[in-house]
């Protein structure tokens, strides 16, 4: 072999390291495909091969492809979904902890309202089945004591049980 096809050879032999290398550090900081909590696709596969990694998604909408000679690249992304939280079961606000008389409770996140409230001493005898007006309870007729309340929606559906806590000033 001439000096020159050895040159020529290892000219393209370092052309292809550097391309390597370039395409190498590109991978570590670009990310084509990031998935955050708001983001659902319904099946995904990652594949590597020789320091390449490949991240696929099934269900893309394509927005860019890129051909060259021996290669085509399409670029996608995935449509994001609004992740509800489920109206099964929804999370309770209350306010204040502890109570003197007035207590506020509030669903969140789901289109229902307190309709009334069941209270349970700790040995489990009921002491107070009362209405809820415009969110609050009324309180007054059971006396100082931590108390579990079963709250209930205008369906009679349980909403959730609280624990609180019965002062006096």
């Amino acid at each position: 072999m001439t000096k020159n096809c050895k040159a020529a050879s290892l000219i393209q032999y370092a052309i292809k390291l550097l391309l390597m290398l370039v395409l190498g550090l590109f991978s570590f900081s670009a990310h084509a495909q990031l998935v955050s909590p708001a983001v659902t696709d319904s099946h995904s596969y990652s594949y590597s091969q020789n320091g390449v990694f490949i991240d696929m998604s099934i269900g893309e909408l394509a927005v860019v492809t890129l051909e060259g000679s021996s290669q085509i690249i399409t670029q996608g992304f995935l449509q994001p979904i609004k992740m509800e939280h489920p109206c099964d079961i929804p999370d309770l606000v209350y306010y204040p902890n502890p109570v003197v008389d007035i207590i506020t409770i509030k669903a969140t996140e789901c289109d229902v309202y307190v309709k009334y409230v069941e209270a349970y001493d700790l040995f489990g005898k009921s002491v107070l089945v009362t209405d809820a007006y415009e969110n609050t309870i009324d309180l007054t007729p059971i006396g100082v004591g931590v108390y579990m309340l079963r709250i209930f929606a205008d369906n009679s559906q349980l909403l959730g049980t609280i624990k609180i806590i019965k002062i006096s000033v």
